[in-house]
């Protein structure tokens, strides 16, 4: 990932380590991705995410397979853009449900916050 602007970075101050501790994309994803060939893992790219933007940017994804990055930027209050060239339309479907679905978690986590403030 690579993270551009022309403002001062709140990331200077974060200093990724070399090795992470990540879970397994079967795992961390819980199936999720249908059959992709090369699952990775949501909390990998939430740690990228978290090194390499801040809330609020702009999150670029040209290979979007089966919306693992998308996933992760709704999860941490990223935007994100998304390109797959999927000429089976195998993926289409299961980024469409796994966006809708972190959306759905968020909001849940939004009206709980304002539940618990009450």
């Amino acid at each position: 990932m690579y993270h551009y602007s022309e403002e001062q970075s709140e990331l200077k101050h974060l200093k990724a380590p070399s090795v992470w501790d990540v879970n397994d994309a079967a795992i961390d994803n819980q199936g999720d991705y249908g059959k992709h060939p090369a699952p990775f893992s949501t909390s990998l790219v939430e740690k990228a995410l978290k090194y390499t933007t801040t809330e609020g940017e702009l999150i670029l994804d040209p290979f979007m397979g089966s919306g693992t990055t998308a996933v992760a930027a709704i999860q941490n209050e990223r935007n994100f853009v998304g390109f797959e060239l999927d000429e089976e339309g195998a993926y289409k479907p299961i980024i469409e449900r796994r966006i809708r679905e972190a959306k759905r978690q968020m909001t849940a986590s939004v009206n709980q916050t304002i539940a618990d403030d009450d």
